[in-house]
């Protein structure tokens, strides 16, 4: 069925990714209001629906579809020779930041995506588990080589590790939670500062 959308041009398949982003991201699956998408995209709830069958097959393409596309996105833009963990985030960052300038709502879906399938329907929530391993996998692939030798040695690599995610989605929470349009380039800036700045306050005296 997917393929009748890939055959669409290139603009035509990123307005309506954009728009099924952004209301999945802004809402989650559950009340993501597939009358907003149309809206949002310009097209019929009919060719939607023609496109992708119904709103559990639209969402289970979509998040297959951004996991495989930042999985790109890591491999071609990742140097491989970093191994300090602060570097490696930010490059991760670095790689969000430029998936922003086409897709503006993608990094906040997979933030959204990776929360609880409660509620959702069988099959559906099998096949997004499914998902969220494989894209759990890939960040924890990525960082794999991550080195905290630079660490002062009181401080705990797990802790440093779930500072930077909470300072990552903080960010991206007060990015994308107004009224107001989103920048990619002010969040990328603050992530990255902020980043910077823990980094030198946990570095070896």
């Amino acid at each position: 069925m997917n393929e009748k959308f890939f055959d669409l041009k290139k603009e035509k398949q990123d307005r309506i990714l954009n728009a099924v982003l952004k209301v999945f991201a802004k809402n989650g699956y559950r009340r993501a209001s597939t009358d907003e998408m149309v809206k949002e995209a310009g097209i019929s709830k009919g060719l939607l629906f023609h496109y992708f069958g119904t709103k559990a097959g639209l969402y289970e393409f979509v998040c297959s579809y951004a996991v495989k596309y930042i999985g790109m996105e890591l491999s071609s833009m990742l140097s491989g020779d970093s191994t300090d963990y602060f570097l490696l985030k930010k490059q991760i960052e670095a790689v969000k930041y430029q998936i922003t300038l086409t897709f503006p709502y993608m990094p906040l879906f997979l933030q959204e995506m990776m929360r609880s399938t409660d509620g959702m329907e069988e099959p559906l929530a099998s096949e997004i588990q499914e998902i969220q391993a494989s894209y759990r996998k890939l960040m924890e692939d990525t960082l794999a080589p991550a080195d905290f030798s630079g660490c002062a040695p009181y401080l705990n690599p797990a802790d440093l590790a779930t500072l930077t995610d909470y300072i990552i989605k903080g960010v991206m929470s007060e990015n994308y939670g107004t009224n107001a349009e989103p920048s990619a380039a002010f969040a990328y800036e603050r992530t990255i500062a902020l980043l910077t700045m823990l980094s030198d306050l946990s570095r070896r005296a």
